[in-house]
């Protein structure tokens, strides 16, 4: 089976606790239990491949206090690693819930610059332990972004002869892609702001905002795919642009990282079970409704595992 290698260049070392939420400027004291959690895009998805049953191996760029306790997190659930540490203090986030609503206030800490050498370092390990038709995943934003770095992960790409899947912003977005990849998949948010252009929110700027990326910056991507949270998929597998409904959900528990399962879910069809493009968007689009639904990222809970199993059913 093939190994899916993730690159996360912003690592997250998330505490979630639960508040009754104070007037601005005034004091709050957590409620109980804090939770500890690794984010990151890419570590999301090497998750989310490990409990579809892929092998996955993320790469990271811990550094200090914070970034130790990732990994020591990570390595408690089972996931490989690529180190290479960095100077300063991994990204912190904190997630408020009220303790009234449900409702969930995130802040996150500053962006860490990730060093050119620790990339070449990442890089060149990745080449050691991936295979010829492994994955590489490049996921999520890249502090410090050099035009440069495109071309050495062109140059492993090539070299290793790997498949590429691709979901990023900004910079990153606009260099790697024209490097050409096998699925490159952003969300809606993501594809406008990387335009520049302002959405309407009508169904018709959507279609035409796609189609124009589609023709003007994604022509080489092999799978282009675009999300739009609980609203259809748009999606262009090489004969123009199609249509993809998503599941409705009975109630969602947790939105963080579907997007990084539907990506995880999507490389498993296409690659592994080599399903019809539409069918393994629709599979894809069926897992990451379900997460939703689900208390952990990218992974569904015990009492659901009967529904998840129908989703191969999905043509």
């Amino acid at each position: 089976m093939r190994r899916v290698f993730t690159i996360t260049g912003n690592l997250l070392a998330e505490t979630a606790a639960v508040f009754d939420m104070p007037e601005r400027g005034q004091t709050a004291r957590a409620i109980g239990e804090s939770l500890f959690s690794v984010g990151g895009k890419g570590v999301n998805v090497a998750r989310a491949a490990i409990a579809i049953g892929m092998p996955a191996t993320a790469a990271i760029f811990p550094a200090g206090y914070g970034g130790g306790r990732c990994v020591d997190a990570l390595r408690a659930e089972n996931i490989p690693l690529i180190l290479s540490e960095i100077d300063g203090e991994t990204r912190t986030g904190l997630v408020c819930v009220d303790n009234k609503s449900g409702t969930k206030t995130t802040f996150l800490g500053s962006d860490l610059p990730v060093p050119e050498s620790a990339l070449d370092d990442v890089l060149a390990r990745i080449s050691e332990a991936a295979n010829a038709g492994d994955i590489l995943a490049f996921c999520g934003s890249f502090p410090a972004w050099k035009p440069s770095y495109a071309e050495k992960i062109a140059a492993l790409i090539r070299e290793k002869n790997l498949l590429f899947c691709l979901d990023t912003y900004g910079r990153p977005l606009a260099d790697l892609a024209k490097c050409g990849c096998d699925i490159l998949k952003v969300n809606r948010a993501e594809l406008f702001a990387f335009l520049g252009k302002i959405d309407g929110g009508t169904e018709h700027d959507f279609a035409e905002v796609f189609e124009y990326a589609r023709a003007e910056f994604f022509a080489d991507a092999k799978i282009f795919a675009v999300s739009d949270g609980a609203n259809p998929i748009l999606a262009d597998f090489g004969r123009g642009t199609e249509e993809i409904s998503v599941p409705k959900i009975a109630r969602e528990v947790r939105a963080t990282g579907c997007g990084d399962a539907m990506l995880a879910r999507l490389a498993y069809e296409i690659f592994e079970k080599h399903a019809p493009a539409k069918t393994a968007l629709k599979r894809a689009a069926a897992y990451a409704s379900l997460c939703a639904e689900c208390s952990g990222v990218g992974k569904i809970d015990p009492e659901k595992r009967e529904r998840e199993k129908r989703i191969s059913l999905i043509v």
